[in-house]
């Protein structure tokens, strides 16, 4: 997406002191042994890897790089979750080359795409994507039948972004005769203009609208809107038979800087309450029931070390 910069990231650290807080059973949950198992940073390779910096003081439990390894550093056992870019429909590297990386990290999760539908990332057509991720799902399972293959998470679930996802799903559906076989769902939550032109995360590649929500700057920490987001994702999953599938959120967080307002304190504040909104949100009609009808299993926040903006 169209990303005008990142607060200064010192808000992360306050990640270990608020996840300690949760000891209560509410907070864990039967698929994770900790509350801190579900938390995950991203990293930026421009800036530095993960061994760079003292994960351990922050108590996460998984990463991504937006990228793939054969021997993706794991320090303290964290988890790493592989991606796999599609620009245009296009894998990204040889599959002579992703084929030894499937082989090497059984029962690893593997993303297709990075905001697929975005025409600042992916940017893919409903189709191209549907198509790529047929030759990825199955050249993955072929190589590891343990491995865990998401989908490419989308700007935002937007009614926009969700029409382009039931694009997808239906052209797979008439191509292979069979729905989408995805095992883990995955989306960004980032709060976003949708309007051609102009700032923020654009149209959905492939639709034919010039504008969806109007989110202003002032809208990319809003928690009611980051709850709708999450809970109207989870309705459309249960409406499409989807239910009892993991949801992951595999990027989200403050993108704008102080110079537009979102001080330390703000940043931390918007942190604060998404924590706890994503440790205990549950729902007895749309949660997942193997982890207690939880609507999100797992998250990563943007980002662990990204610069700050840079106004020159």
């Amino acid at each position: 997406m169209s990303r005008p910069g990142s607060v200064l990231r010192q808000a992360l650290a306050i990640l270990l002191l608020f996840t300690l807080q949760f000891s209560t059973a509410e907070a864990y949950g039967p698929l994770y042994p900790r509350a801190t198992d579900r938390f995950g940073v991203g990293v930026n390779k421009e800036f530095g890897v993960i061994t760079d910096y003292d994960v351990a003081s922050l108590h996460v439990g998984w990463y991504s790089d937006w990228a793939t390894s054969l021997n993706p550093l794991r320090p303290g056992g964290i988890e790493y979750a592989q991606l796999i870019s599609v620009p245009e429909g296009r894998i990204s590297l040889p599959l002579e080359e992703l084929g030894p990386r499937i082989d090497a990290n059984p029962g690893y999760l593997w993303i297709i795409g990075n905001e697929p539908e975005c025409i600042w990332q992916d940017n893919c057509t409903p189709e191209q994507y549907a198509t790529v991720y047929h030759q990825l799902y199955w050249f993955i399972k072929g190589r590891d039948p343990t491995a865990q293959v998401a989908i490419g998470g989308v700007v935002q679930p937007t009614p926009l972004r969700l029409k382009w996802l039931d694009q997808v799903l239906e052209y797979y559906q008439v191509t292979y005769g069979a729905a989408m076989p995805v095992d883990v769902w995955n989306i960004h939550n980032q709060i976003l203009q949708e309007l051609q032109g102009s700032w923020g995360c654009e149209i959905p590649r492939g639709l034919t609208e010039t504008s969806g929500q109007l989110y202003g700057i002032n809208d990319n920490d809003n928690i009611s809107i980051f709850k709708q987001h999450v809970e109207g994702f989870r309705v459309w999953m249960r409406d499409r038979g989807q239910r009892e599938k993991p949801l992951i959120i595999s990027e989200y967080g403050v993108l704008f800087p102080p110079e537009y307002g979102y001080t330390v304190e703000r940043v931390n504040a918007f942190m604060d309450a998404s924590f706890d909104y994503l440790l205990t949100a549950w729902d007895a009609g749309t949660g997942y029931g193997a982890d207690e009808d939880r609507l999100v299993q797992r998250w990563l926040w943007y980002s662990l070390n990204d610069q700050p903006w840079n106004p020159s």
